[in-house]
């Protein structure tokens, strides 16, 4: 049933004019206090907020009625006072504490309450930091470079951007050695800035960032190459070893000592075209062949010195060969005897030892010599490689070349070059570390 009531003052003269009228009320068994709730916990927290979530409590009839609100009390844990965050009972199951301070530590417990009162408090397991929920650091560029080149004199910036909580300490080191005082770095929650205002050939070298907090660490490195136009090679000698080739020789750029990406590049310039064409290509040692030169014809060649900046001035060789006027003469032919030309197998210039970035080109090449042309056979870790499709190899006028276009860590290992041919056999090997 429902009611509703009102009241009037009575005195000797009777009854006065009667109240206004009372919510109604209605005739019910009275109301037991809810249970604890269920299943309290944090969804998410920054270093001012913490939203909780819960599920209500079960109705026990005669023992426990429905929750019809709830009520969340905080205090920090140097206190006892348990602060209520919200004046007036909420009916949703979760709720968002706000003001909170940075990194302080708290403990938290919420009420269900109706209309027989408020049910027993139901605390988290553990107290609370104000901070976002641990993150070990990562780095969330999938795209950051591993390889950088500069120009001398140009500045350099490095953004590495990662996610990380609580926020991470953060180390440079180049070479595995602090950065230097003249090297700017600036911090901030989610990235980091490595700054050179004017860069030197010094700055060369391997920058390392390392990003650790309380969960765990996480690190990156990149080359930078501080370098400018190489300087051009020595002079260019020539000499024939076999009919219609000129070998080329010369004294390396003064550049690379200290650049190990530094090679070159050789130009030929012919009476019939009249024109400048490179013939070679890549180069990492100071000596070529030029096959197909016709004798009694003047050749001119340039050697350039190229890096990733770009090229050298030329080194310009002597002119090659005099064209002469036709004049009549005799010859006696002397009595001859067969004379056997042929040879084992040699190497002129021995493979160098390689140390390349990864995911770059790594181009290696070798001289051998021998009569008959010897059949050159690539081998890393003792396993052919002449049919394999990774690796680029050309044996032209016995200059034997191989070039991994990306190079990776797969590639790391000992490679061989063996040349046979009838006579003999002759073999060099080289080692390649891709860092």
């Amino acid at each position: 049933m429902e009611y509703e009531f009102r009241v009037s003052a009575i005195n000797f003269s009777g009854a006065g004019e009667a109240s206004a009228l009372s919510e109604i009320a209605i005739a019910r068994d009275p109301k037991k206090p809810p249970g604890k709730i269920i299943e309290l916990k944090v969804t998410d927290s920054t270093y001012s907020t913490l939203c909780l979530s819960w599920t209500k409590p079960h109705e026990e009839e005669g023992v426990q009625d429905e929750a019809k609100g709830y009520f969340v009390e905080i205090r920090p844990v140097e206190n006892l006072d348990w602060h209520r965050c919200n004046t007036n009972a909420i009916i949703m199951t979760s709720y968002t504490i706000k003001g909170l301070k940075s990194l302080a530590m708290y403990w938290v417990r919420v009420i269900a309450t109706n209309d027989g009162g408020e049910g027993e408090p139901q605390e988290l397991d553990n107290y609370i930091v104000a901070m976002p929920p641990p993150v070990r650091p990562k780095f969330t560029d999938s795209k950051m470079k591993t390889f950088m080149v500069v120009r001398v004199g140009n500045s350099v910036r490095l953004n590495i951007n990662f996610e990380a909580s609580p926020m991470p300490d953060i180390i440079w080191l180049k070479d595995r050695m602090p950065v230097s005082k003249r090297i700017t770095v600036s911090n901030t929650e989610r990235g980091s800035r490595l700054l050179i205002p004017t860069s030197e050939h010094s700055d060369t070298g391997i920058y390392t960032i390392i990003v650790k907090n309380i969960v765990g660490q996480e690190t990156f490195s990149v080359e930078i190459r501080v370098t400018d136009e190489p300087k051009p090679p020595g002079p260019v000698q020539l000499e024939q070893n076999v009919a219609r080739t000129v070998t080329l020789s010369w004294t390396p750029s003064p550049d690379e000592r200290r650049d190990d990406r530094l090679h070159y590049t050789v130009s030929k310039c012919d009476p019939v075209k009249r024109a400048w064409e490179t013939v070679a290509h890549r180069l990492f040692n100071n000596k070529f062949t030029v096959c197909n030169i016709m004798p009694g014809q003047e050749y001119y060649f340039r050697v350039y010195a190229k890096n990733d900046i770009g090229l050298s001035e030329p080194s310009k060789s002597p002119v090659w060969g005099t064209k002469k006027t036709r004049e009549k003469f005799t010859v006696t032919i002397p009595s001859s005897e067969l004379c056997n030309s042929e040879t084992s197998p040699s190497f002129l210039v021995p493979l160098k030892i390689r140390d390349a970035p990864q995911g770059y080109e790594c181009y290696m090449s070798c001289a051998v010599r021998g009569d008959p042309a010897p059949h050159v056979t690539w081998y890393r870790d003792n396993v052919s490689l002449n049919t394999n499709t990774n690796y680029y190899i050309t044996n032209t006028c016995g200059v034997c070349s191989m070039l991994i276009l990306r190079v990776g860590p797969k590639d790391t290992g000992d490679y061989k070059v063996i040349a046979e041919n009838p006579l003999g056999r002759a073999e060099c090997s080289t080692k390649l570390t891709v860092r």
